[in-house]
């Protein structure tokens, strides 16, 4: 008999430590996610009334179309640099099963405000791209400088601070563009 548990000593002590080190992992992991309030829902129903307290929330807001996307895009900043912006989304290989979000600033700086506009408002969705533009800062100027009506070279001058832009006026002048924008 004491053989046979010389025998087994080792592989008893070898499956004991694993399991005391089993529990020992799921324990500091229960008590980390106590402290420190992480808990994940666990059911369908508990994320959907997370998304419905989103939706009676003013402050927040959860979207979603119901599609599934093969990737979520995420770009900023574009500030009227469409060759930049092409060329960017032919390297990512943005396609048709994507989602493109434009997190606002895309248009001001660079000589084709408005055609980035375009590029992300029509030409995009047309072609059966799903693009979705929040506004920025940038945007928000153009919108205040639109609902003033004022649409004189000096206004947009001051409101701009910046002479860059009107390289890239549309060919019909900043009336048509700020019309088209409302």
């Amino acid at each position: 008999m004491a053989t046979l548990t010389r025998r087994f000593k080792k592989p008893i002590i070898i499956i004991l430590s694993v399991l005391l080190l089993t529990v020992i992992i799921i324990f500091s992991v229960s008590i980390r996610n106590h402290f420190l309030n992480y808990n994940l829902p666990k059911t369908k129903r508990q994320i959907e009334q997370l998304v419905k307290a989103s939706a009676d929330n003013p402050k927040t807001r959860f979207v979603t179309d119901g599609q599934h996307y093969q990737r979520n895009l995420f770009v900023s900043d574009i500030h009227g640099r469409l060759p930049g912006l092409k060329k960017t989304l032919t390297e990512i290989h943005f396609s048709k099963s994507d989602r493109l979000f434009v997190l606002g600033d895309s248009i001001d700086h660079g000589r084709f405000g408005f055609d980035v506009l375009l590029y992300l408002l029509k030409t995009l969705p047309d072609a059966g791209y799903h693009v979705t533009v929040m506004m920025g800062n940038h945007e928000q100027m153009w919108s205040e400088l639109a609902s003033d009506g004022k649409t004189d070279a000096e206004q947009l001058s001051n409101a701009i601070g910046t002479i860059d832009i009107y390289e890239g006026a549309p060919p019909n002048g900043w009336q048509y563009s700020i019309e088209n924008w409302k």
